[in-house]
């Protein structure tokens, strides 16, 4: 006769937490309303751009250093580890560009200030290869501190920012079938340094930054 094992409450929530006390030491902890640290970065950055790849890691690239020095470094964030590796650099060291994963799980990169000041230069890297190779300009002028909204249909919203010596309030689409750019109206204001959102039916939420005079406290969709 086959004997069937029966296990108490008690005995069912030891298990739960020797299962949990063994995973807790290889993957990292996530805690509802709560931060915990994370690994080390292989470079000290900021005004960087932070992607998550499909295969559910992320992809850092660019900024400056602590030195203000332009950054064209990139590394990959392991999802299930937290650790940090070295990725292949960007073309150009840029920073306060804008980066968005498209539908084919590339990542494109657009704009920010290089040496020559601000661009309307992209690039894309390419998980499967681990390459970058050159993208199709911006339709317009240069862009910094501006955002870039993925839509479900896999097109690009790229809005507001600053060219150098303008705020702006301008807004372009990235098509993807067509790897190209296009003009597509205009923000209510003009903003840098924004947020941005694409909501789950379609919409792009845009709030706060800064319009070259002030911080601003207003949104739009």
């Amino acid at each position: 006769m086959r004997r069937v094992l029966r296990y108490g409450p008690a005995a069912v929530l030891i298990l739960l937490v020797f299962v949990g006390v063994v995973l807790q030491g290889s993957l990292p902890v996530a805690s509802i309303n709560a931060w915990v640290a994370g690994g080390s970065p292989l470079a000290q950055r900021t005004g960087a751009c932070a992607v998550t790849l499909a295969d559910g890691n992320v992809l850092i690239a660019g900024g400056v250093d602590a030195g203000g020095n332009p950054l064209a470094s990139a590394e990959i964030v392991s999802k299930f580890s937290g650790s940090f590796s070295a990725a292949a650099s960007m073309l150009a060291a840029r920073s306060r560009h804008a980066c968005a994963a498209l539908p084919d799980g590339r990542v494109l990169v657009m704009g920010g200030v290089v040496s020559g000041g601000v661009t309307n230069d992209t690039e894309i890297y390419d998980p499967s290869s681990g390459t970058w190779a050159a993208g199709p300009p911006m339709s317009g002028t240069g862009r910094a501190g501006h955002t870039a909204s993925v839509l479900s249909d896999g097109k690009v919203v790229i809005a507001g920012g600053e060219n150098g010596s303008a705020v702006l309030a301008s807004v372009e689409i990235y098509d993807p079938e067509a790897n190209s750019f296009a003009p597509a109206g205009a923000l209510n204001e003009p903003r840098k340094d924004h947020g941005a959102a694409a909501t789950l039916d379609g919409w792009v939420w845009i709030g706060g930054g800064h319009n070259g005079t002030e911080e601003l406290a207003s949104a739009e969709v």
